[in-house]
């Protein structure tokens, strides 16, 4: 099957943090998923807070934990200088052609040095984006995320047909939340006596635009009837929220 594994920025599920709601959910899609039985989930565990994504990419993609590296480590700077076993070398010796995606610069974290040595074939960062980068919450959306895994996705069936892996890391939903630039039509809000934050809130609203671009990509690889796998995980919660450290 074509494996899609998708990190998406910031994304987590509060109403998993000590009996939180919203009004209007902010995970309808997702949870309508999780009802339904047809998909496998869980809680991803993050060895960061409210930033360094590299580290979660580094943990996914290599199955080594940062509890290892001595503390403050970015491996992606620091040990990612040879061939390095990980996801993208497995599937490589499948078959599969690797293909990382993020809509960023492409010497952040050094991703332009690790992702080779971690076996990806390509990189597509935001200068070499085919499709139209469209913007949310200041920085490009997942949707455009979406819409170049679609594009990786058919150019590569037409010129080769191989099986292939795309990681798409999304950067939609990154801080700070205090832009105002949410429309009032996708506005949620935390129902808390304890908390009445704007950040919060905004967050909240990034989340559900996110969740509504996933169900897109979704319907699009469901309307071509391909075999395919789809994983979709957080790398860290937003690091605005100290009162959630007080929560169980």
């Amino acid at each position: 099957p074509t494996i899609i594994a998708i990190m998406n920025e910031s994304m987590t599920d509060f109403s998993r943090v000590g009996g939180m709601s919203f009004t209007p959910d902010n995970l309808p899609f997702i949870h309508s998923l999780e009802a339904s039985g047809q998909i496998v989930w869980g809680t991803a565990y993050s060895s960061v807070y409210g930033g360094n994504t590299c580290n979660s990419e580094y943990e996914f993609l290599t199955g080594n934990t940062m509890a290892f590296l001595p503390s403050g480590s970015k491996p992606y700077q620091q040990y990612i200088d040879s061939p390095h076993s990980g996801l993208p070398d497995i599937l490589k010796s499948y078959g599969y052609h690797c293909t990382a995606i993020h809509p960023g610069n492409r010497t952040a974290w050094q991703r332009i040095d690790a992702y080779p040595h971690l076996g990806f074939d390509e990189f597509v960062d935001a200068e070499i984006f085919d499709v139209k980068r469209s913007f949310e919450h200041r920085l490009t959306s997942d949707r455009s995320c979406y819409e170049q895994l679609i594009y990786e996705y058919e150019r590569w069936n037409e010129v080769d047909g191989s099986p292939l892996f795309l990681f798409n890391v999304t950067i939609q939903n990154h801080g700070g939340y205090d832009t105002g630039l949410v429309p009032e039509a996708d506005a949620v809000h935390l129902e808390s006596d304890a908390v009445n934050d704007a950040e919060v809130d905004e967050f909240l609203a990034c989340i559900k635009r996110s969740e509504a671009d996933l169900r897109w990509l979704i319907d699009e690889l469901n309307a071509r009837n391909e075999p395919t796998v789809v994983v979709f995980f957080g790398d860290h919660q937003p690091g605005f929220a100290d009162w959630l450290f007080g929560r169980t």
